[in-house]
């Protein structure tokens, strides 16, 4: 009797053991699962946050400097006027420096470079000796056609004129080897001055 109340008790005792076993496990696995998806998250944020800084140094310090430019302004005269519209370009004469550049003229032929190796607009261009180009074209129309009559049959061969091409400025002085213009840019401001000739041949 005596043995089977033992055996019972420390069968009641190792059940209740389980339990108590099965109620920490059952207490701890909220708080595992909870600790898990908050490491979880935090590994995310941390990536994410590695993510950005990466971009960030992509595109601060892994991007190239654009070129140390001087800022270059000028007039372009034509036959003592200024000249309007006229595409005006630097050409390096050394391949030791200079980066090529372009500007544009407006009403007061006053024109600002730009360089074409990436720099800011109007911001000018590297240190150099350069040869300048002056070009400038328009397109001339053909005029009104004059008013045919009424029953008039038009003419067997009549095709549409080809507009007329006019050079405004001397061809020479679209050449580099030809116009006999030159510029140093150095560093600080540059202004130049460019007084061309319609009765130009080159030089």
């Amino acid at each position: 009797m005596i043995t089977m109340i033992a055996m019972i008790t420390m069968s009641g005792m190792s059940g209740m053991s389980v339990r108590s076993s099965q109620s920490l496990a059952s207490c701890r696995l909220p708080s595992v699962l909870q600790a898990t998806r908050t490491q979880r998250k935090n590994t995310r944020i941390a990536w994410l946050a590695m993510a950005c800084c990466g971009v960030s140094l992509a595109a601060v310090g892994c991007g190239r400097p654009g070129p140390s430019v001087q800022p270059v302004e000028g007039t372009i005269l034509l036959d003592g006027q200024p000249l309007e519209g006229a595409t005006v370009g630097f050409s390096p004469t050394s391949s030791e420096g200079g980066l090529p550049a372009v500007g544009l003229t407006d009403s007061e032929g006053r024109f600002t470079l730009t360089s074409t190796g990436g720099g800011r607009p109007e911001a000018g261009t590297v240190i150099g000796d350069y040869a300048v180009v002056v070009s400038k074209q328009e397109v001339e129309g053909t005029g009104p056609t004059p008013e045919a009559p009424a029953m008039a049959a038009p003419p067997p061969t009549a095709y549409p004129q080809q507009p007329k091409v006019i050079n405004v400025v001397p061809l020479p002085y679209g050449r580099s080897e030809a116009s006999g213009l030159r510029a140093t840019v150095k560093s600080g401001r540059n202004v130049v001055r460019f007084e061309l000739e319609s009765t130009f041949q080159g030089k």
